[in-house]
């Protein structure tokens, strides 16, 4: 395990159905170490009220969100996974089907893009993307 880092989280998304789309960007403070192999990064995410953990291991990577919404998804190009998503309003069940994960561990920063798709009852509910840049907050 190497020493953690102070980071910053440069998050640009969006989600689609039909004529509908929405795009956030947002910039959260988090710390970036290593564990067991993959890359952590942990950054608080206050527009959402949440806790958000990446784990990256190859192009694998892992989303975890605890606080007013709680859920962990899975990305993996081409594959597909169940998660449950809890929040004020209940518990949901979704699949997601991954598309596309796109890595880059470099020197200087970390990026991270996903693009997938979100199904609840078979049906599709929206196309997603999210695309990260992770700079040690020192170089920002």
């Amino acid at each position: 395990m190497i020493n953690s880092r102070d980071v910053r989280v440069e998050m640009r998304s969006g989600q689609s159905m039909g004529t509908q789309s929405e795009q956030q960007e947002r910039t959260c403070m988090g710390k970036q170490y290593e564990r067991d192999g993959a890359v952590i990064v942990k950054y608080r995410d206050t527009e959402s009220d949440t806790v958000d953990t990446l784990e990256i291991t190859g192009r694998r990577v892992k989303m975890k969100r605890s606080g007013s919404v709680r859920s962990e998804m899975d990305f993996a190009p081409g594959e597909s996974h169940i998660f449950e998503m809890e929040t004020t309003l209940g518990s949901f069940t979704f699949l997601v089907r991954t598309k596309r994960v796109a890595v880059g561990i470099y020197t200087d920063n970390i990026t991270v893009e996903l693009a997938y798709d979100l199904y609840a009852d078979g049906s599709l509910v929206s196309h997603n993307h999210v695309d990260y840049n992770i700079t040690s907050e020192t170089d920002a």
